[in-house]
């Protein structure tokens, strides 16, 4: 297997122990040749478990496991932090507001996390008549056993990067293989301009807004926190997405915007990442990188495409229809693989690859929409559940009326105000463009990047975590609470006429 080329011009912030591992096998985090130190198992699973080679208890081994994971718990504090679940003592020493988090071992993580999927399903019913979702509801448990001390989540883990990657590669492919192959024909003008001009400038007004917000921020740190927050989000939009009552170019534009721009932002945030770093040199990296991006979409068509004929030469009848489903998924996590492992952006290869094996074989986008749905809400419930929690472990050091200025500034300006100057000579209806307009939720693919930018050796990386991570919180909440309302709401516009 070809290995990915890092770039050794991004350095990552040094060690706080001496012992390491393994780079995260990703190529976007083994491009930062990250050299964070987590233990053997993830914190969140609490380390040594208390039992001797034999499996009986061993005492010794119980309180070698605690003191490891009190150890653990210490390490995984943010050091700047002055907010959240820890407080800081008169001496400026972080001290837990609750004498330790609850070990994780297998059981307590299928607890809770069997827990919180049950409850989330038994609830859907009451919240598709609410303005509640299933996200909220997510968010809202992670804040609490976190904010209570039940349960702690490091942003250290290895563990969290894997599951937001898995998510959001899940979600761009899902959302791919359903788009609704005749308005990609027909209906392109809106989503190439929500991409090509109104996330540029959602970047531009929220680098403008951070840096006059947020002095300690330089010029590319500014950038780099608006291109983290410039992308929407495939999983909060797919609520929408899929409420056939929402006009067809609504959800084609959204849809489209939402599974490629994710992509597109994620050479841009590199970019800034390395403008940012001390010594970085940005030199020919931003081409390069835009370059992957051209290349995830060539790799991703031409595998969506060979699938899709491929199926119709199979012996023995083809793909047996119980199968259709898992035979998707798999081309779909081989595409985002294949462009990893070369010279690509696998989230666009992953999105792409649905798209072309849509138009390529259209049986399988019909038999795998209730099957990506299944598998998404899992992923996403998981997913928001964790940034609830890394929420509360990262806490907010700064003035809490300039981060309150820089959230609805980034909710009710930049997005909505990039929207209507990109949708100027678009013909579409008021009502479709100022839904379009607020509905650009932030989610899983900010998550990502603000942990990327966590990760690496930008001066101001958690402070640009940290207000990442409350828009992100803010917009899912808001989002979350308006998608079933901004639907009803544009289904009577439409019907009244």
């Amino acid at each position: 297997m070809v290995s990915p080329r890092p770039l050794p011009m991004i350095r990552s912030s040094p060690p706080r122990e001496a012992t390491t591992v393994r780079p995260l096998p990703s190529l976007i985090t083994s491009r930062f040749s990250v050299p964070t130190t987590f233990a053997t198992r993830p914190a969140h699973l609490a380390l040594p478990l208390p039992f001797g080679a034999a499996g009986a208890l061993d005492p010794a081994a119980s309180t070698a496991s605690r003191v490891t994971t009190d150890a653990v718990a210490a390490r995984s504090r943010p050091p700047e932090s002055t907010g959240g679940f820890y407080g800081r003592a008169s001496g400026g020493v972080p001290t837990p507001c609750i004498s330790r988090a609850m070990e994780l071992g297998f059981e307590e993580v299928l607890l809770f996390g069997g827990a919180l999927l049950a409850a989330a399903a038994a609830l859907s019913g009451v919240f598709r008549g609410t303005v509640l979702s299933v996200s909220v509801l997510s968010v809202g448990a992670g804040l609490l056993l976190a904010g209570t001390g039940v349960i702690e989540v490091s942003a250290e883990d290895d563990a969290v990067i894997y599951l937001i990657e898995l998510a959001l590669i899940v979600t761009l492919f899902s959302d791919g293989l359903l788009v609704e192959r005749e308005l990609l024909r027909l209906h392109w003008s809106a989503p190439v301009r929500a991409l090509v001009v109104a996330m540029p400038l959602t970047l531009l007004f929220l680098a403008l807004c951070a840096k006059l917000l947020f002095a300690d921020l330089s010029w590319a740190e500014a950038f780099l926190l608006g291109a983290v927050l410039s992308p929407t989000d495939p999983v909060v939009t797919s609520a929408v997405v899929k409420t056939r009552g929402v006009p067809q170019s609504v959800r084609h534009t959204l849809n489209l915007e939402s599974g490629l721009n994710d992509g597109l932002a994620l050479p841009v945030v590199l970019f800034f990442i390395i403008l940012a770093s001390p010594g970085g040199d940005a030199g020919g990296e931003g081409l390069e990188l835009l370059g992957e991006a051209g290349v995830g979409a060539v790799i991703g068509v031409a595998l969506g495409v060979l699938a899709g004929r491929l199926t119709k030469h199979l012996p023995m009848g083809g793909i047996s229809r119980r199968y259709d489903s898992i035979y998707a998924l798999g081309v779909g996590l081989f595409a985002f693989g294949l462009a990893e492992v070369t010279f690509g952006n696998g989230f666009i290869a992953a999105f792409t690859c649905g798209i072309a094996l849509a138009v390529a074989e259209h049986d399988i986008a019909d038999d795998f929409e209730i099957f990506s749905e299944n598998v998404s809400t899992i992923l996403s419930v998981f997913t928001f559940f964790v940034f609830g929690a890394l929420i509360v472990a990262t806490g907010y050091g700064g003035t809490v009326g300039l981060l309150i200025v820089f959230t609805a500034f980034a909710l009710l300006v930049a997005r909505p105000l990039a929207v209507a100057i990109s949708m100027l000579r678009v013909r579409l209806p008021g009502p479709h463009r100022a839904f379009i307009a607020w509905f650009g939720p932030k989610g899983v693919a900010s998550m990502l990047f603000a942990l990327l930018v966590l990760k690496s050796a930008v001066d101001e990386r958690n402070l640009i975590f940290e207000v990442a991570a409350f828009v992100i919180l803010a917009s899912i909440i808001a989002h979350g609470l308006t998608d079933t309302v901004g639907a009803r709401w544009i289904e009577r516009k439409v019907r009244d006429g």
